[in-house]
């Protein structure tokens, strides 16, 4: 769709979506320190607006007026700023980093969003987070809805690609890394340090039974299935499964 397609769509009256944020996006993004902020496609605002609330200094971009008119609307409404900016994502440039880059459902074809998200990389601030939500091309067949056009679904391996200019540590022998681990019932991992806090660990639990449990400094959370969990790993640390 085109800008004057986006444009008669947001011509309602009505929001088209829900004003509430994206429950992935508020999901993941809760549990990080408010920073500087920048919603890509931000389509009627919801998400930039909620992020604003929650102490970010957000940038928010649309190409259609329209829309951009009813996100302002919506933040006068929770009484929130945010800079409002019309611009096409394929084109636009920020002149600055971000502490996060927020991409969610971005509908572009292949091509041009490969392209997007390689640039909006860049873009992100060292110790920063990049968050993009989508449908998956796997929708076809195993999902639940998303947009009409297949042409504009993800898929994994083209994502991860554009991503490449994220920054991230290069430590030969240490970084970047990936394992699996298991940690049985009724065992747990020490409390240990690591060797570098230039390396920062990332935790993603998969499968998760009550009674899991993780400590960092002085901070204990319980393990959420497919909620990430990043520290420095030379803070004290330690996990458990009762």
């Amino acid at each position: 769709m085109d800008r004057t397609a986006w444009d008669e769509r947001y011509a309602s009256k009505d929001y088209l979506w829900t004003v509430e944020p994206n429950r992935f996006v508020q999901q993941h993004v809760a549990q990080l320190t408010p920073g500087t902020a920048i919603d890509l496609a931000t389509g009627e605002g919801r998400n930039a607006v909620w992020l604003a609330g929650q102490g970010w200094q957000v940038t928010a971009v649309n190409f259609s007026p329209v829309g951009l008119d009813k996100a302002r609307r919506l933040a006068a409404d929770h009484d929130v700023d945010v800079e409002w900016v019309e611009a096409d994502v394929t084109a636009y440039q920020p002149s600055a980093t971000f502490d996060l880059v927020l991409v969610a459902y971005l509908q572009l074809s292949t091509a041009p969003r490969v392209e997007v998200l390689r640039r909006a990389a860049g873009w992100v601030a060292r110790g920063g987070t990049m968050l993009v939500v989508a449908h998956d091309r796997s929708n076809v067949t195993e999902g639940h809805g998303g947009p009409p056009s297949p042409e504009v679904w993800y898929d994994v391996d083209e994502t991860v690609a554009a991503l490449e200019a994220l920054p991230r540590a290069d430590i030969p022998g240490r970084a970047p890394s990936a394992f699996f681990s298991l940690l049985k019932p009724r065992s747990r991992i020490p409390a240990h340090t690591g060797v570098t806090n230039t390396r920062a660990i990332i935790h993603l639990p998969l499968i998760v039974p009550q009674g899991c449990f993780f400590r960092v400094g002085g901070e204990t959370r319980a393990w959420q299935e497919g909620v990430a969990f990043g520290f420095d790993d030379t803070i004290d640390h330690e996990a458990w499964n009762d």
